[in-house]
């Protein structure tokens, strides 16, 4: 209805990962002399995705016609992996089926070409070699059912699959928790390695919430406690490793999410891994520390790793770690550190939490950009209360309802980055949010419809937050005068 909501950072994240999956599949030369001749032909020129591709072709002798599926197909395909290994044969078969995207069950639909670069690890972690002697190699899975055989493999191997992110899939394995906790601890691949971790902690996460199991599993605290007491990660890697999937990513993988449950357990992890580790994550903490702020690439890495620990050592919620970011966050003369001690503060109700608010807005309260990013802290912080808090600020100074940056600060990271506060099961944060919809509507509607969207995973909540959701999302779509923008939206989220 609104070209507004056309524009979406989908169709510029895709359009990213299927070029760079063309690299892949021709190899970084190839992919060069494709662009040569891409410029050569169009420089200066309107062209379309297919002369794009077809420089590619040109180029290297290459047929892509059964990849542009990737252009013509929507969804993310998912992809289901299973392994076996013949030890009188020495022979490792990896088995892959493609499944129809969730959104997508067009009985037309095509299997898409989905390079796979692969490696396969000894149960020391090293890549054992293969059949041509090299460590990894691309599998190009074209067919809704392929299998690879690799021959001359002595031992079982362990299947580093999907490196470096070679293709944008959903890939389902049937690892372990064990499994994947040796992932965390051993993969030689970036991505992998992060990978692994994050699955460990969901399906965890998602087993606990099935058993109403209150206690952090062990392989989860052994897992991570390897990664914080492992000194060849390197620093920025280790940051990334150590933070445990989003609320709101956990929640994907639930017919009938449960954010509160979510967030307790999730809470609980963190808090036995700082626990278990407080004094290597003080050490790391206190290791990467600078007495003077530089903006190199190893002291950006230094301070993503320090602010890391710091955040998992507040989890503790012991005393001395708070005091410890205040400290931090008054002493430091960087906004990087500054913001991230106030986020750690920021989610829990602690005294040192409202004295590091007071000492921020006195310091930065002239910098208008800067106070979006004390708004943003506000609006996603889970404590108890705060709705009452977001709306406190709407009426000071620091906020205005008349600029767009303001209102996606507060109010949009409430409804999109705050699931325990939003889904409230009194329905109050939907009842704010229904009001902040109309509110904008009338004064601008792409805000509007921006906010609406906050409502888009209403049917994943249980059965009194569905019942709350869908009447404030049909009161907005009665609204007399609604905007094509905001009607669009909300009549989506209502069919979905």
């Amino acid at each position: 209805i609104s070209v507004d909501n056309f524009f979406t950072v989908t169709i510029y994240e895709k359009g990213a990962e299927v070029i760079r999956m063309m690299e892949t599949l021709l190899g970084k030369d190839g992919f060069r002399k494709g662009m040569d001749l891409y410029f050569e032909r169009h420089d200066e020129s309107a062209v379309t995705i297919n002369d794009f591709a077809a420089a590619m072709e040109d180029a290297n002798g290459f047929n892509l016609n059964d990849f542009k599926s990737w252009y013509d197909q929507a969804g993310t395909p998912i992809v289901r992996m299973s392994s076996e290994y013949d030890s009188e044969k020495s022979v490792f078969t990896l088995h892959f089926e493609q499944l129809p995207p969730a959104n997508n069950k067009s009985q037309s639909l095509k299997p898409f070409v989905v390079p796979i670069r692969t490696a396969l690890l000894n149960n020391e972690g090293q890549n054992l070699p293969l059949d041509q002697g090299e460590e990894e190699k691309v599998l190009i899975l074209d067919q809704n059912k392929k299998s690879f055989v690799f021959k001359n493999i002595s031992e079982a191997p362990k299947p580093s699959v999907l490196r470096d992110f070679s293709a944008p899939i959903r890939l389902e394995t049937d690892f372990s928790k064990e499994d994947l906790a040796f992932y965390l601890a051993h993969e030689t691949d970036a991505f992998c390695q992060w990978e692994a971790g994050q699955k460990l902690v969901t399906e965890a996460i998602l087993e606990d919430i099935e058993k109403k199991n209150t206690t952090t599993p062990e392989v989860i605290t052994h897992a991570f406690s390897k990664v914080i007491q492992n000194q060849n990660i390197e620093n920025a890697l280790k940051a990334q490793l150590l933070a445990l999937p989003e609320e709101s990513y956990i929640s994907q993988f639930m017919d009938e999410m449960d954010v509160d449950a979510i967030h307790q357990i999730r809470k609980q992890y963190y808090r036995d891994i700082a626990i278990a580790n407080s004094s290597q994550l003080a050490k790391i903490y206190q290791e990467n520390s600078s007495e003077k702020y530089s903006n190199s690439q190893e002291e950006i890495h230094r301070r993503k790793l320090k602010n890391t620990a710091l955040s998992i050592l507040v989890k503790s919620e012991e005393n001395q770690f708070y005091d410890l970011a205040l400290q931090q966050l008054k002493k430091a003369d960087n906004m990087t550190d500054q913001i991230a001690a106030l986020f750690c503060l920021s989610r829990s109700l602690t005294p040192q939490r409202q004295e590091a608010i007071e000492f921020f807005r006195e310091r930065w309260g002239h910098e208008s950009l800067v106070m979006n990013k004390l708004l943003r802290t506000i609006g996603s912080s889970p404590i108890e209360g705060s709705l009452d808090e977001v709306k406190s600020y709407m009426d000071q100074p620091i906020f205005n309802s008349d600029n767009p940056n303001k209102v996606y600060s507060l109010i949009m990271s409430f409804g999109a980055s705050n699931p325990t506060q939003f889904h409230k099961e009194d329905g109050s944060g939907y009842q704010f949010l229904a009001e902040q919809v109309l509110f904008y509507d009338n004064k601008n509607p792409h805000v509007a419809s921006y906010l609406a969207g906050c409502f888009n995973h209403w049917k994943k909540t249980n059965s009194k937050r569905r019942e709350l959701a869908q009447k404030h999302l049909q009161e907005i779509k009665s609204h007399q005068g609604l905007s094509g923008n905001t009607y669009e939206i909300v009549s989506k989220a209502l069919d979905i």
